[in-house]
């Protein structure tokens, strides 16, 4: 009988390198990464008010891209593939998001999954959603993993601002010191809590916990650790790439009232990972001690 491929779901951490392991990961001939990177399916399930913006923005990108004219297919058929390929994974997502299909035949249909180790897709916004939403998740197939990789917390919030910027979302000078204390930028590095909600549901050994600064640092022996994990064969990571940098901006930050909030996330971190805790952290701590 042949093993079932195992459902690997990443859930974070935003800005933390998601993007940098999504890339890897569609590139390892043993891994079916969703084409489409964030899904989007448990947090839209579980804040209703999020699904229903997701729902339109994914609808509306298919509706846009089906009225594109088509490339001709004997004369261009790798662009006739490419888009015909794009079409189909949005509607996957439409149908899934409508509840036609449930999360796993929705890669059943955009992948053969009888010649691959692994499958799945990473989606942030995860980190966020209730313990209800990590038992769907562990129950729904027999083989589910969990990635979930950290970054320092001040520095996560830093550059979540830059990348709203980046993405047009705010203009710098929107970016006031009451933008770090938002809870839409703190929340996002509560580590603790959302570790709290997973480890009540999911057993240690079927989470792979990560720090974007060994990505960074030591991206060879990052993705060692994660295939090993896997239980893949290594492959030498691309780095010719740097996924989703965000400009270099400055910005008025509440240095001190920011890391008080984010002091939690730094104790829980110490307390677990006394031994692998990157200096980058240590550094924040030392900075605000």
């Amino acid at each position: 009988m042949t093993e079932s491929p195992m459902c690997v779901i990443g859930i974070g951490a935003q800005k933390a390198g998601t993007t940098t392991v999504a890339r890897e990961l569609k590139r390892h001939p043993d891994f079916a990464f969703s084409a489409i990177k964030e899904l989007h399916y448990f947090d839209g399930k579980y804040f209703p008010k999020h699904d229903f913006y997701l729902s339109k923005r994914f609808a509306r990108r298919l509706k846009e891209i089906s009225a594109r004219p088509r490339p001709d297919e004997a004369g261009n058929p790798q662009a006739y593939r490419n888009l015909m390929h794009r079409l189909e994974t949005l509607r996957l997502r439409v149908d899934l998001g409508e509840g036609k299909l449930s999360y796993t035949e929705r890669f059943a249909r955009e992948f053969d999954l009888s010649g691959v180790r692994c499958f799945g897709e990473i989606t942030p916004a995860y980190a966020l959603v209730p313990k209800i939403g990590f038992e769907e998740m562990r129950d729904m197939y027999p083989n589910t993993k969990l990635l979930f990789i950290m970054r320092d917390p001040f520095g996560r919030a830093l550059s979540h601002a830059r990348h709203e910027v980046t993405r047009g979302r705010f203009s710098k000078e929107e970016i006031t010191p009451d933008f770090f204390l938002r809870d839409a930028v703190i929340n996002r590095s509560q580590y603790a809590e959302t570790i709290e909600r997973l480890s009540g549901v999911f057993d240690p050994k079927d989470v792979f916990y990560g720090f974007f600064e060994d990505l960074i640092g030591d991206m060879p022996g990052f993705f060692r650790g994660l295939y090993g994990f896997l239980g893949l064969e290594y492959r030498a990571p691309d780095f010719s790439r740097h996924e989703n940098a965000s400009e270099k901006i400055d910005f008025d930050v509440p240095e001190r009232e920011l890391f008080d909030r984010l002091r939690p996330t730094y104790d829980f971190v110490s307390r677990n990972w006394p031994d692998t805790m990157p200096d980058r952290w240590r550094g924040t701590m030392e900075k605000f001690a």
